[in-house]
């Protein structure tokens, strides 16, 4: 079980009540969402801080221990956490010398989407995200932050 899920028992909760709590909070999620997140099935939103806030202050964890538990956690505290997906997508593109409306033509979606996931008002599924890392000549490693080398291929 994921540190989400031991944090969740350990308060004696049941996924239905940590999706209620959630929820009251201000994150709309459901039961099934939680799971997910527990069984690694869908990761956490890392690339949407506030989100992550969130979900820390309701299981009384901090931002940094929830990046630490996913491996996402470059340095000693999330301040120093490179998790920002939108960032890393915006250098890469700018790197190659790419435009959005070109990256949105290569990915099949429209631009305004390229912007929400670069100033992290929008967040890419785990399938955009290897469609992002192809069309950026990268991996999907980078893109989130887990490897330096930007040239490195998919």
């Amino acid at each position: 079980m994921s540190l989400l899920g031991d944090q969740r028992v350990k308060l004696g909760w049941t996924q239905e009540e940590a999706a209620l709590r959630l929820r009251q909070a201000g994150l709309p999620v459901s039961r099934s969402m939680v799971s997910h997140w527990e069984n690694g099935r869908y990761a956490l939103p890392f690339a949407a801080p506030k989100q992550m806030k969130i979900i820390a202050s309701v299981f009384g964890l901090s931002v940094s221990d929830l990046l630490k538990s996913a491996g996402y956690l470059i340095g000693g505290s999330a301040d120093e956490a490179i998790f920002h997906v939108g960032k890393m997508i915006k250098e890469r593109r700018t790197t190659l010398g790419m435009t959005q409306e070109r990256l949105a033509e290569l990915l099949e979606t429209d631009q305004r989407r390229i912007s929400k996931y670069e100033n992290g008002t929008g967040e890419p599924s785990l399938r955009m995200l290897r469609k992002l890392a192809l069309a950026l000549q990268c991996t999907s490693d980078y893109l989130l932050g887990l490897e330096k080398n930007d040239a490195a291929q998919p």
